[in-house]
This record gives C-alpha cells, sequence and structure tokens, in this order.
C-alpha cells in the first residue's frame, strides 16, 4: 500500500524524512519552499506508476528464511506471505 502523499508532506514538514528518501522511498517529488514543502503531485504519481512498473508482479512480504523449504515440501513462502 503507498504512503499518502499528504502523510509524506507531513513527515517532510517535521523532519522526518528527507527530500530525497521522500522520493527514493514514497515517490513523492518535493522541495522546499519558502515557508513551506511544495509537492510536485502529478510527477509524484508518474513517478509511482513507474516505480509500481519495475517491481516483480509478486514478492513475498515475509521471508520465511532458508530452512522454510525443508520444512514446507520445497515451498519458499506460504500464501499468507503475500499482500
Amino acid at each position: 500500500m503507498e504512503r499518502p502523499i499528504e502523510e509524506v508532506r507531513r513527515d517532510l514538514e517535521w523532519g522526518k524524512v528527507s527530500l530525497e528518501g521522500a522520493r527514493k522511498d514514497y515517490g513523492v517529488i518535493a522541495t522546499r519552499g519558502n515557508e513551506s514543502i511544495l509537492i510536485d503531485e502529478a510527477g509524484s504519481l508518474a513517478l509511482r506508476q513507474e516505480m509500481k512498473s519495475l517491481r516483480p508482479m509478486k514478492e513475498a512480504f515475509f521471508d520465511r528464511g532458508p530452512g522454510y523449504a525443508l520444512l514446507a515440501n520445497g515451498e519458499t513462502s506460504a500464501e499468507v506471505d503475500f499482500l
């Protein structure tokens, strides 16, 4: 699930994330204005689409480690490991 852009803006304002981190980790393009954070909403939506297209179609959310396959008949993950 993507982090809402307004939450990322708030975290930028509070200093919890850098401009670079917002772009790299959340797909939000932002700059610092005179007194506020300016968000490029169209650019952010395009960046998020690009980032989404580069992700694998289905990747496990939880890594059960190398021993799991031995205990689960060769399966590397369980159905509940996916979002």
